[in-house]
């Protein structure tokens, strides 16, 4: 569907992916953006992978839109949140017993404790952490790529985008086009 996200004066489109969960067997909706090309063109669609910790691939979109017009000129960029990102952030209850000062949710990792919170965090959560993988990560861009029709694809990755990029890269290599990182 036409959308406008914040801060884009760029044509845009917003859709969900769902993917599945594997234990739960339920799906979760990914958020997507959809920047279109100023001109009509055949050229590799380029995807946008964010990085972290935990950085929603649509919270960048405008960011990107503004440093990168020329792109957008013949290129169209998509930007899929990773699970666990954005509206499927995974949060811990700030009652877990960390006693932590930290206003953000990083300061569990700064604890004395950090294991202990970090176990008792992931025991409070209801999801599988097999279901919010980096490999997760790479079968759901190639699920969006098929679901698109798009035959081969550029992915552009940024701090732990990179790291996406090259697990694709090795796993569906025959799908990619070039990679930036």
């Amino acid at each position: 569907n036409p959308c406008s996200p914040k801060g884009v004066s760029h044509e845009a489109q917003c859709a969900v992916l769902e993917v599945e969960l594997s234990e739960q067997q339920s799906t979760l909706e990914l958020p997507m953006v959809r920047l279109l090309s100023v001109q009509s063109t055949s050229e590799i669609p380029l995807y946008f992978l964010a990085g972290g910790p935990g950085q929603a691939a649509t919270d960048v979109v405008s960011a990107l839109a503004m440093m990168h017009k020329d792109l957008l000129q013949k290129r169209e960029v998509f930007f899929l949140d990773q699970r666990g990102t954005g509206v499927t952030g995974l949060h811990c209850n700030k009652d877990s017993g960390s006693n932590i000062e930290s206003t953000n949710e990083q300061g569990i990792f700064l604890d004395i404790r950090a294991e202990e919170v970090v176990q008792k965090c992931l025991s409070s959560l209801k999801f599988s952490p097999a279901d919010y993988s980096t490999d997760r990560a790479v079968e759901d861009l190639e699920q969006l790529r098929q679901a698109l029709g798009h035959e081969r694809i550029a992915l552009y990755g940024v701090s732990y985008g990179t790291l996406v990029a090259q697990k694709y890269a090795q796993r569906h290599p025959e799908a990619l086009e070039a990679l930036i990182l």
